[in-house]
């Protein structure tokens, strides 16, 4: 088996941090962006959605187009004016999933629950978080790094979920972080 270094991103940490808590011999580090342990609600985890949201989305899911929230600007605020973009990601979004599978993957993020497996995880970890987006609450990083063994947490002002948008360090920390040295300009 290899070791990897993990990049990941909101709903992608889940898979991550499962992967680290049942093969921590197959990851030489993590790096998770914006992560969560669980995106609902629950009375002992009250930074996520509540159900009705999450219903939301699943219904927007379900009928595309019918949707009253600019999920772009919730997303990538920095980008939701740019056209080009904007009808970038509407290709995009509409390519990468069906709506039956958009349902069933909703249903896999929305009930969804890592908490039990954060104390098994041992392996090097770097939590980057970005306050300012609109659609994530930094508690939920938090949270996960107060639970992790071996972590570094890196704040950034941004705005943008998208981890390959902004100009906030991520790719510096990031190349620090996995290998010891920042990135080459």
């Amino acid at each position: 088996a290899t070791n990897v270094d993990v990049l990941a991103n909101a709903d992608t940490c889940l898979l991550a941090l499962l992967l680290a808590a049942r093969h921590p011999e197959r990851v030489a580090s993590m790096t998770l962006l914006d992560p969560y342990a669980r995106i609902t609600q629950a009375e002992d985890y009250p930074y996520g959605m509540a159900p009705s949201v999450i219903e939301s989305i699943r219904d927007a899911a379900l009928a595309p187009g019918t949707e009253d929230v600019d999920r772009l600007a919730l997303v990538a605020p920095s980008m939701a004016s740019d056209h080009a973009f904007r009808s970038w990601w509407d290709r995009v979004g509409r390519r990468s999933a069906s709506p039956r599978t958009a349902d069933r993957l909703l249903s896999v993020v929305g009930s969804a629950d890592v908490r039990p497996v954060l104390p098994d995880v041992g392996t090097r970890t770097l939590v980057f978080l970005r306050r300012a987006v609109p659609s994530y609450d930094a508690r939920h990083g938090h949270y996960v790094a107060d639970r992790l063994r071996d972590v570094e947490v890196v704040e950034s002002p941004g705005a943008d979920d998208l981890w390959w948008i902004g100009d906030d360090g991520l790719l510096d920390h990031l190349e620090r972080f996995t290998r010891g040295r920042p990135a080459n300009p």
